[in-house]
């Protein structure tokens, strides 16, 4: 049993399980590039700096072809983050699973679900497993060729 960051992943972890859902946790890191601000190259002078930086995502799921990240907070930090793990790495396909829409700070009438849609990405509100993303509909297509040489996907 893997030792889990938290309380949430573990409980996730436990429902993928209980459901006989296949997953691997925490089974790769991702390269990805962090602008840094108020920055410049030393030998250049020019103001876009990068830094290279480590993305573990929390869940794989090898028979669907998807990543989970689990999120109690999304945080400021994180949002930057996942802005620059995206952009670094645009043919992964990761998912978020909030357990709540809280408000991204006290002050902003902005939820999570809200910043996630403008971000264009892929995520699901509660507790619960997100059972849409398991069905036949969530399974990655799998590309096979039929006696004529034609390339067909199927799920």
């Amino acid at each position: 049993m893997p030792n889990y960051r938290s309380k949430a992943e573990e409980r996730f972890a436990n429902a993928l399980a209980e459901k006989g859902i296949r997953f691997e946790y925490e089974p790769e890191k991702w390269d990805y590039a962090k602008k840094l601000v108020n920055s410049f190259c030393g030998e250049c002078d020019h103001p876009k700096v990068y830094q290279r930086k480590k993305y573990t995502p929390d869940f794989y799921f090898p028979d669907y072809g998807f990543y989970i990240e689990l999120k109690g907070r999304l945080t400021s930090r994180d949002r930057t983050k996942y802005i620059a793990v995206k952009r670094s790495n645009p043919r992964k396909d990761l998912r978020f699973v909030c357990l709540a829409d809280n408000k991204i700070s006290k002050s902003s009438a902005t939820r999570y679900s809200d910043w996630l849609r403008e971000q264009a990405m892929v995520f699901h509100v509660g507790k619960d497993i997100p059972d849409h993303w398991f069905g036949p509909a969530g399974k990655k297509p799998t590309r096979t060729r039929s006696k004529a040489g034609q390339r067909k996907e199927s799920t």
